[in-house]
């Protein structure tokens, strides 16, 4: 019985040997890339006054935006606007397109404006995301 404690006292420190050299003796790199993760939400509304509200109030803790709203996908002024808005906050961005997807001009206008904050647009009627990548 004596033989097991002592057996579970050695591994036990043998752990914590380990563990306190990988802490403190083992240089870890910490100056990495972040990884390519995105975090977001979709806002389905065309108020741009509250959209910009609420980027401002989330963009600490996401880098990703959907417009999923027609009422501004659909409209120029307004998408431009919402898409500027997000590249000023350094934010990653995809647009909703219902049925068909924006017009070849628009989305070459935006690889060129935004480059890869905008990454597409996605249409839910086709289950379809497409990343536009510059070519």
């Amino acid at each position: 019985m004596r033989h097991q404690h002592l057996a579970a006292i050695v591994i036990s420190l043998l752990i914590v040997a380990i563990l306190v050299h990988y802490i403190f003796f083992v240089d870890i790199p910490f100056d990495r890339e972040p990884a390519d993760v995105f975090v977001g939400i979709d806002v389905a509304y065309d108020d741009i006054l509250a959209i910009k509200e609420l980027i401002d109030e989330v963009k600490s803790y996401t880098n990703l935006f959907v417009i999923g709203c027609t009422g501004i996908t659909y409209d120029e002024k307004k998408l431009n606007e919402t898409c500027q808005y997000l590249y000023d906050r350094e934010m990653f961005f995809i647009i909703y397109a219902a049925e068909s997807s924006p017009c070849t001009q628009w989305i070459e206008t935006a690889k060129n404006r935004w480059g890869d904050r905008f990454l597409g647009f996605y249409d839910c009627a086709l289950a379809v995301f497409s990343i536009l990548m510059s070519s």
